[in-house]
């Protein structure tokens, strides 16, 4: 699971951003809650899909160090959840 959280960290600092969407402060806030809020694989990969739409490389960007912190919680907390 290493490797995958690895993975995930490298997407969220890569990814350019999808129809020019930003996520808000709020809305990482939330989907962090709801990461570490899983106790399973599968709700950590239904989360992860919503990651992957929100996080992109702009959406992080636009928060600073906030949001790369928010951004690095969520995939602890998807790691932990899938028991990585």
């Amino acid at each position: 699971m290493r490797t995958h959280m690895m993975a995930l960290l490298f997407a969220l600092t890569t990814t350019t951003a999808a129809c020019g969407s930003k996520a808000s402060l709020a809305d990482l806030e939330k989907l962090k809650e709801e990461a570490c809020a899983c106790k399973d694989k599968a709700c950590a990969d239904k989360v992860e899909k919503k990651a992957d739409k929100m996080l992109t490389d702009d959406a992080i960007k636009a928060h600073g160090e906030k949001g790369m912190n928010l951004a690095f919680g969520i995939a602890m907390c998807l790691a932990q959840a899938e028991g990585g």
